[in-house]
């Protein structure tokens, strides 16, 4: 039978993308993912879910998984930073005037605005008996797919 190829000479996917990226850490690449971003600030506030979420994340992105199971150490890294956003360089300047500051009157920063559709979406899923935020969380990270949000929520009973 023919030997194994050294190991230098097997190519995964992300050793194909960080050759031909090779300023990007799995890091920077965890930092630039918005679905990653949401998993790891629910999973921070609820570590409980990190596995029915990096579940749901098999099957919703397969390729960010991959980028997660091939580097184990910078998602850690990734998951215990307080702010992953917070190390990014600040994004390029504009031709645009910066936007006015808020008034006095806005929403607290820990609001969000949601449609009316997504409202009944999350109020559906309380009903189920899962607390407001647990609901809200799971619709956003399940891509708006209330089903898969209830899935996610029972799974992590």
């Amino acid at each position: 039978p023919p030997a194994a190829p050294p190991a230098s000479l097997l190519f995964t996917a992300d050793s194909i993308t960080q050759a031909l990226n090779p300023s990007q850490s799995p890091l920077e690449q965890m930092r630039r993912e918005p679905q990653l971003m949401q998993l790891a600030q629910m999973a921070r506030q609820n570590p409980a879910l990190l596995s029915p979420l990096l579940l749901e994340l098999q099957t919703s992105a397969p390729q960010l998984l991959q980028l997660v199971n091939n580097n184990q150490q910078a998602f850690q890294q990734f998951l215990n930073s307080p702010n992953p956003a917070a190390s990014q360089p600040p994004p390029a300047p504009s031709a645009s005037p910066p936007a006015p500051p808020l008034p006095a009157q806005a929403a607290p920063a820990d609001t969000v605005q949601v449609s009316e559709q997504e409202m009944a979406a999350v109020m559906r899923l309380e009903q189920l008996g899962f607390p407001r935020e647990a609901a809200y969380q799971a619709y956003m990270a399940c891509d708006q797919n209330e089903q898969l949000a209830a899935n996610l929520l029972f799974d992590s009973m």
